[in-house]
C-alpha cells in the first residue's frame, strides 16, 4: 500500500505496540514524549505485504520550503508476527525542528526495537529506544535520550485483563545525566465485545538531583510534580467501540 499526507510513521507503529498500555492513557510510556514526533508530514509512505510474517515499510516527509532541509523526515521499519512471537525494528531521521519547539534547530535520529511473546497465561512485552540530537548546522551530538520498557499482560477469567509495565528513562546532555522511572498497573474488564471498563494507577519518579521533568501521559494541566519530582495518577473509565 502507498499513502500520502500526514501519518503515524512505520518506525513508531512497529515498536510502540510493545507498550503494555498501547501508548494510551495515564499508564502509557513516555518514551516518545521527549523531542520525538510519531507523525511525518507531507509524507509518502509504503507498506509491503506479509512474507511469511515479515513486513517492511517506510516514509519520506518533504520539508516546508523549496531547497530547504527543515522538518524533513526519513524512516524505515520491519516487523515479524508469527504465532506467539512478535518483533519490530525501526529507524528515524528527522531534520531541524521535527517534533516541536523542544528540538528546534536540532536534527534527531532514533533506533528502536521491541518484541513480545504470548505464553497463553501471560504475554511478555519489551522495547528499547535510543535517540540522539545534534545541531542542524553541524557539530557533535548535544543529547541522548535512552529508554526501555518491560510489560506483562495476563487474562483474568473470561473477561478481564491485568496490565503491568515498568519504564526507565535516561537523558544525557554534556556531563549531566537526567533520570526517571515509571511503574503502571491496570485492569480492563470487558462487558461485551465492544464495551469495557478500565482502571489504571501510575507512578512516575524523576531523579531529584537531575530530574527529567517528565509527567504522566495525559496528566491534568497544573497537576505538576511534587518537590521530590514524583507524580501519582489514577484513571478510571468506560470504553465503547462504535
Amino acid at each position: 500500500s502507498v499513502r500520502l499526507g500526514r501519518m503515524l510513521t512505520s518506525s513508531y507503529l512497529a515498536v510502540s505496540r510493545y507498550d503494555a498500555f498501547g501508548d494510551t492513557g495515564i499508564g502509557a510510556t513516555r518514551a516518545w514524549a521527549k523531542g520525538y514526533s510519531p507523525r511525518a508530514e507531507n509524507a509518502i509512505s509504503y507498506t509491503s505485504p506479509s512474507f511469511s510474517g515479515f513486513k517492511f515499510g517506510g516514509e519520506y516527509g518533504f520539508g516546508e520550503k523549496k531547497d530547504a532541509r527543515d522538518v524533513r523526515y526519513f524512516g524505515l521499519a520491519g516487523t515479524y508476527d508469527n504465532g506467539p512471537l512478535s518483533l519490530g525494528l525501526g529507524y528515524d531521521r528527522a531534520n531541524n525542528g521535527h517534533g516541536g519547539a523542544a528540538v528546534t534547530a536540532n536534527d534527531i535520529s532514533t533506533w528502536q526495537l521491541g518484541g513480545a511473546y504470548n505464553f497463553g497465561v501471560v504475554k511478555v512485552l519489551g522495547f528499547y529506544k535510543d535517540s540522539k540530537t545534534k545541531p542542524a548546522a553541524g557539530g557533535k551530538a548535544t543529547g541522548k535520550f535512552k529508554t526501555f520498557g518491560l510489560g506483562l499482560t495476563a487474562p483474568v477469567g473470561a473477561a478481564g485483563e491485568v496490565k503491568v509495565a515498568y519504564n526507565n528513562y535516561r537523558d544525557s546532555a554534556a556531563a549531566t545525566t537526567k533520570k526517571a522511572d515509571q511503574l503502571s498497573l491496570g485492569y480492563v474488564h470487558n462487558l461485551s465485545k465492544r464495551t469495557a471498563l478500565y482502571g489504571t494507577y501510575a507512578y512516575l519518579k524523576n531523579n531529584k538531583k537531575n530530574g527529567l521533568g517528565l509527567e504522566l501521559n495525559g496528566a491534568m494541566p497544573g497537576a505538576g510534580l511534587s518537590n521530590s519530582g514524583a507524580q501519582h495518577g489514577l484513571q478510571a473509565g468506560i470504553r465503547h467501540a462504535f
